[in-house]
């Protein structure tokens, strides 16, 4: 049975599905994930790092179950499957809700000692409710979803959705006033293509391209700046969700109008928090017009 981000689960309290807790991914927590407005699946972090979570697929009673996946009986949304040996890592884009701690952190040390020393754990395997000819196929299925969530990134530098790399720029002694010259622009536009707050359109990426004999993928901003890694933050998943769905857009198209915003605004008053859910606000309240 797949996951909504709508309806709980099977023996699931609608108020616990729903709900959330609020804060940083830790260790041992459960978390939903999501993107597009769809449910992707559940995980319990298992590492966490500045832009991502490592995690352990967790599986509910009415998926393919078998070993090795390890049985945790007690958790917000009853007993589950958990599976160590299926490791992965989630963008933190992908957190969407927290359902709490259900494995302290001693305990996953001593699963991951286990399966990495091959001797038993802690805690009783799951018992299979699938045939031994099924598990094959299940385990393949289970390892694909978990690779489709792996790959998933955000920021992807994109032409017409990604900004100018402004050290690249500033490194090959490219100026503003290059810009204005290659692209017939004003030096106002052109200052806010060079700081990051304008994202260059398809046709003025190959003029860049053509004068500055730079490739595209080099000219565009690889890495995630400030302003988008505060944007991988759990906490302004929902608003995200209800731009995708108010504006019939995906995901990636919500977060790029949001991170064009706040990149606008990053020189105003106010914590950079306070502008992000401004930021976010503003988008909102546009898709309402």
């Amino acid at each position: 049975m797949s996951l909504s981000l709508d309806d709980a689960p099977q023996g699931v309290a609608a108020d616990v599905w729903l709900g959330t807790i609020s804060g940083d991914p830790q260790i041992g927590d459960l978390w939903l994930l999501s993107w597009d407005a769809q449910a992707l699946g559940l995980v319990v972090v298992s590492g966490v790092a500045p832009t991502f979570v490592l995690g352990w697929p967790v599986t509910l009673p009415d998926a393919p179950t078998f070993p090795p996946a390890i049985r945790v009986e007690e958790s917000p949304l009853g007993a589950v499957a958990v599976w160590p040996s299926r490791e992965t890592g989630v963008g933190n884009h992908l957190l969407h809700r927290c359902f709490g701690t259900i494995l302290s952190e001693r305990t996953m040390h001593l699963l991951a000692d286990a399966f990495e020393n091959g001797t038993d754990p802690v805690l009783p395997f799951a018992t299979a409710n699938i045939g031994v000819e099924e598990r094959e196929v299940a385990s393949d299925q289970l390892v694909d979803a978990w690779e489709v969530i792996n790959l998933n990134v955000w920021p992807v530098p994109r032409p017409g959705a990604t900004p100018l790399d402004a050290d690249l720029l500033r490194e090959t002694g490219i100026r503003i006033s290059d810009l204005t010259k290659i692209l017939s622009m004003s030096v106002p536009a052109a200052v806010s293509l060079y700081n990051g707050e304008a994202v260059p359109t398809p046709a003025e990426l190959r003029l860049l391209v053509d004068a500055l004999g730079v490739p595209t993928e080099q000219l565009l901003r690889s890495q995630p700046d400030a302003e988008a890694v505060a944007m991988l933050a759990p906490g302004i998943k929902n608003d995200l969700v209800e731009i995708t769905r108010r504006r019939a857009i995906g995901e990636e198209a919500a977060r790029n109008l949001v991170r064009s915003e706040f990149a606008l605004a990053a020189r105003s008053d106010g914590d950079p928090h306070s502008r992000l859910v401004a930021a976010i606000q503003r988008v909102l309240h546009e898709s309402d017009r």
